[in-house]
């Protein structure tokens, strides 16, 4: 039943969004334009949750070389405007009406890292911004032999989040697609071992990390 629920919700971004991946098999390397999704999945338990992306919002990170006054060119440079920040992640929000064509646009701009999806919560009577980062919030084993090949493959360094707790552990992955974060975090969640696999969502109430796509979260580091 859990590996059926992983397949399928790996194959959801594929209806009518570029993307996808495959069920415990990562993919071939392959050098292919970035597309950013219209829609990302991921599990906690077997309840789904979605994200869909802003049409007119993008996550924004520059590489740690960039200064704020490179940071402030590269705004001017595309008549961007900056709505908040994120300054423990490096990351921004911007105004882009048509981001789905300017994100793949920006990341071939050599000061740009990172360009990902803004996920938009009602939370009356205003909207909160909701920005995916490069972390997964994991519980389980992940010393076994798969989830250790999937993490080490994606390039992803473990930490704990808490001594006493030895299962729960924040995976930190290179900066990238973040439709792969997405599809890894199913895929790990497949495994018998892992309790929870879940993307780290942030936002701007006291910038909480989150392991809820719309919740608080039950942790803080």
């Amino acid at each position: 039943m859990k590996a059926r629920l992983v397949e399928w919700v790996l194959l959801l971004p594929l209806l009518g969004c570029a993307g996808g991946g495959d069920l415990f098999i990562p993919a071939p390397h392959r050098e292919e334009p970035f597309q950013l999704r219209a829609h990302y999945v991921y599990l906690h338990g077997d309840t789904v949750y979605d994200g869909y992306a802003a049409d007119d919002l993008l996550a924004l990170r520059l590489r740690a070389t960039a200064t704020n006054a490179d940071k402030q060119a590269f705004l001017d440079s595309h008549a961007l405007t900056e709505i908040e920040s994120f300054e423990g992640w490096g990351l921004f929000v911007v105004n882009a009406p048509g981001c789905f064509d300017l994100a793949g646009m920006f990341l071939e701009d050599p000061r740009v890292e990172y360009a990902g999806p803004v996920f938009r919560r009602s939370c009356s009577p205003h909207w909160i911004n909701m920005v995916p980062t490069n972390e997964i919030y994991l519980e389980g084993d992940v010393s076994g032999d798969q989830a250790a090949r999937l993490l080490a493959q994606a390039g992803a360094v473990v930490h704990e989040v808490y001594p006493q707790q030895p299962e729960r552990h924040i995976a930190v992955l290179p900066w990238g697609d973040p439709g792969k974060l997405f599809d890894l975090s199913v895929t790990l969640y497949g495994l018998s071992v892992i309790r929870y696999a879940e993307p780290v969502i942030i936002h701007q109430e006291g910038c909480v990390r989150s392991t809820g796509l719309f919740t608080a979260g039950p942790w803080l580091r």
